[in-house]
């Protein structure tokens, strides 16, 4: 018999450069397959709708199908990891579950989304099915945090015992250069109402005429209503609205800023919060999805509830005029960032899992099978 690496297959929406959080979360681990540390293991990515819309997305859905059945009939994956949103994504990821399943190939459901709990809690009989039929016949089931594990194990007590907490990570930050005469803020997400950005540019414009500041505001979405909502109060000059940047130029932007600021109404766990206590800065953003698994109020960063515009305004104040404030907020938060978030740990737990789930699969376990024999 041959040796050969463990086949994992990972499955994502839009694929390398996605714009949308699950993406950015994948593209975090894509270069661990070509690491040592992974030398075990032949880590693909296939995206099922990809950057398109309407038939174009239709197009690549299908192709991903008959791919997914194709290898599944002659090379057979050791598991597939499927990133699970609501909408479609249900959809779509239903009949993935459904082929591995009908080829008996174990597969782990990766829970994101920031409002599938409004989902799941609206659906039809129908998708409520669909749903649980995801969920049931999975190996095991991902999610971003402790208020999405009682969730999830309070719809289907049955799963219980195959969720596991896996919150998200990135890269480490770097020193940057921050700028001295003023404080930078940084906003990064869809410009909207979900994510606060219009609450945002609200507070902004009570905070008092000779504090010294400027914003960037980097992401897609609303962007012409939260420039012209920025000139209405007069913040042409302090707020800048860039639309969507890369991942590069993320970096330097994070690099460059001070604080950061998500004021959301929705979200699982956001990569901007965890990518800006990679970077050490001070974060203000509010207590919604799993965000309090991370952020601990006037500890790791300032929470502030949805919608509280003159809240935000006055903690907006306190860290812009309080460089001592900023500098411990940011030194906490990259401490607990280093401890739990960085993502070699997080791709060091996520090997585990599928060796551990395709090991139980085939009635193995532990390190000594990692090399799985045949072609």
């Amino acid at each position: 018999m041959i040796e050969r690496r463990m086949r994992v297959l990972v499955v994502t929406p839009l694929g390398e450069g996605g714009r949308g959080g699950i993406d950015r979360m994948m593209d975090e681990i894509r270069p661990y397959g070509q690491s040592a540390d992974f030398r075990d293991l032949s880590v693909k990515f296939w995206a099922t709708r990809g950057n398109g819309r309407g038939l174009r997305a239709a197009g690549t859905y299908l192709v991903f199908l008959i791919r997914l059945i194709t290898v599944c009939v002659f090379r057979k994956p050791d598991v597939v990891h499927i990133n699970l949103s609501s909408g479609g994504s249900v959809i779509r990821k239903a009949a993935t579950c459904a082929i591995c399943r009908a080829f008996g190939v174990p597969y782990i459901v990766h829970l994101h989304g920031s409002r599938f709990r409004q989902y799941w809690n609206a659906s039809g009989p129908v998708v409520g099915r669909l749903i649980a039929f995801i969920f049931t016949k999975s190996d095991r089931v991902f999610v971003l945090g402790s208020v999405w594990h009682a969730f999830a194990a309070g719809k289907l007590p049955q799963i219980a015992e195959k969720l596991h907490i896996l919150p998200n990570a990135c890269r480490r930050g770097g020193a940057g250069e921050k700028p001295s005469a003023f404080v930078r803020l940084i906003f990064l997400g869809q410009v909207g109402e979900r994510k606060g950005t219009f609450d945002l540019i609200e507070a902004l414009a009570l905070l008092p005429p000779d504090l010294r500041w400027q914003a960037v505001l980097a992401g897609d979405g609303e962007t012409k209503r939260a420039s012209a909502l920025a000139r209405q109060h007069g913040l042409q000059d302090k707020v800048q609205v860039l639309g969507w940047v890369g991942p590069d130029r993320i970096r330097t932007l994070l690099g460059s800023s001070q604080v950061l600021v998500l004021p959301s109404y929705d979200e699982n766990l956001p990569m901007s919060v965890i990518e800006a206590m990679a970077w050490g800065l001070a974060v203000i953003t509010t207590p919604v999805g799993a965000v309090e698994d991370i952020i601990v109020d006037g500890e790791r960063g300032l929470l502030v509830s949805p919608g509280d515009i003159r809240t935000l305004a006055a903690r907006l104040e306190q860290v812009i005029s309080s460089g001592p404030m900023r500098e411990t907020l940011g030194r906490n938060a990259h401490a607990f960032y280093e401890e739990h978030l960085n993502i070699d740990r997080y791709a060091t737990r996520l090997r585990h899992h599928w060796i551990e789930v395709a090991s139980d699969r085939r009635g193995t376990a532990g390190s000594d099978n990692l090399l799985l024999q045949g072609n």
